[in-house]
């Protein structure tokens, strides 16, 4: 705010999604569908003296839904284009895709994204990531792991489906670690580098109707060099930019699309994408604190 000149009495309403400590969209075991964010909206709303949606989840989950992707409402919105195949992708923590097409909007959770990387980053590093992929293009990939770790249940499964920490976190990542102890430490972050582009690839192949025509990068991953070079050459017929050349900076879309969303929440329309959580019926997400 203060480096754009915005002051409080600017800000007419706030939408805040929090930090998702939890999220298990699917019953497993003794888990129930359930989902957890972190992020107190009263807090914000005695600061700025202005309406909060927060908690955008719950509600798609209690219509039968599992939570997430929520952006694909509003990639929907925005980029669709007649006669064009234009899939988002958004490479946070895990990856997701949406695709827009003439034939159908689909959207889900590719797997992986930077989660692994940074782990790995933090565990030999000391760093929170691998700036611009360097680690990673300084390492040799296995391919006998990336093999392995492709047959996961996980990416046979069908859309719609989401994932999180809970799979692809820290008990993941120790326990590679532990069956392969010989690889070096800079491998193992181009090797997970790999992976990760290999899943997202995978996925459009197995799931989406034909092939996409324009794909559009965002999230932190797409500033990963390494990373975003495996995208391109595993996707040789494929337009890729970043979503900055649209207007909306890699880092920022999700802000962006979260203030969108809860612009719709607060004038009651709803916005969430049945056919990309799985919801039975469209709701209005998000919960409403006022000032």
């Amino acid at each position: 705010m203060k480096k754009f000149s915005i002051s409080h009495e600017d800000i007419d309403l706030i939408g805040t999604h929090g930090q998702t400590v939890h999220h298990q969209p699917v019953a497993e075991q003794d888990f129930i569908r359930s989902t957890l964010q972190l992020g107190e909206p009263s807090i914000l709303v005695e600061k700025f003296n202005c309406p909060v949606v927060s908690n955008f989840r719950s509600m798609d989950i209690a219509a039968g839904g599992q939570g997430a992707p929520l952006v694909a409402y509003v990639d929907s919105q925005l980029f669709s284009e007649k006669n064009k195949h234009i899939a988002l992708l958004n490479i946070g923590g895990i990856s997701n895709v949406t695709s827009l097409s003439d034939k159908k909007t689909i959207a889900y959770d590719c797997g992986p994204g930077n989660m692994m990387i940074d782990y790995l980053c933090m565990h030999f590093h000391k760093q929170p990531y691998d700036k611009n992929g360097f680690f990673a293009s300084q390492g040799q990939i296995n391919k006998q792991v990336v093999d392995i770790l492709l047959k996961d249940t996980y990416f046979k499964k069908r859309p719609p489906k989401t994932t999180g920490r809970e799979k692809f976190g820290k008990h993941f990542c120790d326990e590679l670690l532990k069956n392969y102890p010989t690889i070096l430490p800079n491998d193992w972050i181009a090797t997970a580098t790999y992976f990760t582009a290999k899943t997202i690839v995978k996925s459009f192949l197995d799931f989406l109707p034909t092939p996409v025509d324009r794909l559009i990068v965002s999230g932190g991953g797409a500033y990963n060099q390494t990373l975003m070079e495996h995208i391109v050459q595993l996707l040789p017929h494929t337009k890729i930019i970043l979503s900055d050349g649209l207007g909306i900076s890699a880092e920022s879309k999700e802000a962006v699309y979260f203030a969108l969303l809860a612009f719709d929440t607060f004038n009651r329309k709803p916005n969430n994408l049945p056919q990309a959580t799985g919801a039975h019926k469209r709701v209005i997400l998000g919960s409403v604190t006022y000032n």
